[in-house]
């Protein structure tokens, strides 16, 4: 696949709430703090905005190391047969769900339509989540404590159907030079989920961190694996409380969805058995 040209990248935008604009890469690779929100880069991880935290819900710290032995560990994976009514639902996969009170409210809006799961790094966000979908009986989401950099392919390959599409949604920008290794979106993630995922598995990419955007649409471009299409407005319907902070903030919301293109192998031939000797 040839990379992404300058031309067919005028379709991919940067969506601002509430009208949408269109944005050529060269935009996007202009100077970032010309144009992006005061509070794009501070607190910009997850789906809850700084300081916004729900009544009665504990304040958390807003980054985690994901290169730290503690985020290395196995991962648990829960019984998918317990958490869902209907297993054989397809499966939408939100990676860095933070409180997931936006994911909540997508699940129970599609409860006979598919499945969710939510994943999380910080277990102690990730506990407040799972509270709330209790407190709401839903038997279509789930969430899972894991580092989607070290544990992407055992989650994936232990899900009981096929991932009809990803969320990812305002991940921790790590903007100092010396801890972009710690960005979620990198070259050995973006390769591996292609190899997991089937051709035409959408992920939508949703961020208000401009230049963390021209990064994450450079990764997913070189490696070569992935069709991309303009993205006006959050997919799943439901804003994120990021989306609302931003949005009363009168800041922009960047997202574009790439497709799963991998090239099409040629199937080896088939060597007949032979018999065995009599």
């Amino acid at each position: 696949m040839a990379l992404l040209n300058r031309s067919r990248w005028l379709r991919v935008g940067a969506s601002v709430l509430p009208s949408t604009r269109i944005c050529s890469r060269d935009c996007l690779l202009r100077s970032f703090s010309a144009t992006t929100p005061k509070f794009g880069a501070a607190g910009a991880t997850g789906s809850s905005p700084p300081g916004n935290s729900p009544s009665g819900s504990r304040r958390f710290r807003q980054h985690v190391n994901p290169l730290s032995m503690v985020y290395r560990q196995p991962v648990e994976l829960p019984d998918w047969t317990e958490c869902f009514a209907d297993a054989s639902l397809p499966i939408h996969l939100d990676i860095g769900c933070a409180r997931g009170r936006y994911l909540v409210d997508v699940a129970a809006s599609q409860a006979a339509q598919r499945n969710f799961v939510g994943v999380e790094i910080r277990r102690n966000v990730l506990q407040e989540a799972e509270r709330e979908a209790e407190r709401h009986g839903l038997k279509n989401l789930a969430f899972v404590h894991a580092n989607m950099n070290i544990h992407q392919a055992t989650l994936l390959q232990s899900l009981p159907a096929p991932v009809e599409s990803v969320s990812i949604f305002h991940p921790d920008p790590w903007m100092k030079k010396r801890h972009i290794k710690r960005r979620l979106v990198t070259e050995e993630f973006v390769e591996e989920m292609a190899e997991l995922l089937p051709n035409g598995t959408p992920i939508y990419v949703q961020t208000d961190v401009e230049e963390l955007f021209a990064y994450m649409v450079e990764v997913f471009e070189l490696s070569r694996l992935y069709d991309f299409d303009a993205l006006h407005e959050n997919p799943l319907g439901i804003p994120t409380d990021r989306e609302k902070f931003v949005f009363n903030e009168g800041g922009e919301i960047y997202r574009v969805k790439f497709i799963v293109d991998k090239p099409v192998e040629v199937a080896k031939e088939e060597v007949a058995p032979t018999a065995p000797d009599a």
